[in-house]
């Protein structure tokens, strides 16, 4: 299968190809469906995977959202700038997993973000991803919506 990985911003994309987006982040079941069709629409940048014309997989460097920011330095009990973007939202079809989709998307939006970065995770595959793009584990896990979430921090 042909796979594409294109950087664009939110206003680059259908208001159909963002709700494809906010499906695929949701059925994953880390991500609340109202805090992703509110916020997705407002990245700063996404990282869009199409096989042809069906977008099969995206991620985002976040906006800018400081009490988000200073409540996960809190909860992980690092000490976090509260002006660092968030990586995330970043999620693959589970017909299209295990083909380094998430690899690129990462590696895409560190393109467009080559500063300071974090990004929080309870998956095992994203966080060996995040560990393989040189992001950090630091500080303590809290609970999250499925499981323990971690902080990932890369310089």
């Amino acid at each position: 299968m042909l796979y594409t990985v294109k950087i664009c911003i939110p206003s680059d994309l259908s208001h159909d190809e963002i709700e494809k987006c906010v499906s695929i982040v949701c059925d994953g079941g880390a991500v609340d469906r109202a805090k992703a069709t509110r916020n997705i629409p407002r990245a700063c940048a996404l990282a869009v995977v199409r096989n042809g014309n069906i977008i099969v997989g995206f991620g985002a460097i976040k906006r800018l959202q400081r009490g988000h920011t200073a409540d996960v330095s809190k909860r992980s009990g690092y000490p976090l700038d509260p002006l660092t973007p968030e990586v995330g939202y970043m999620a693959v079809l589970p017909t299209h997993r295990r083909k380094g989709l998430s690899r690129q998307i990462l590696t895409a939006l560190i393109g467009q973000h080559p500063g300071l970065l974090f990004a929080t995770t309870d998956d095992i595959a994203m966080k060996k991803t995040l560990a393989g793009a040189k992001f950090v584990r630091k500080g303590d896990e809290w609970p999250g919506n499925r499981g323990k979430l971690s902080l990932w921090v890369r310089r």
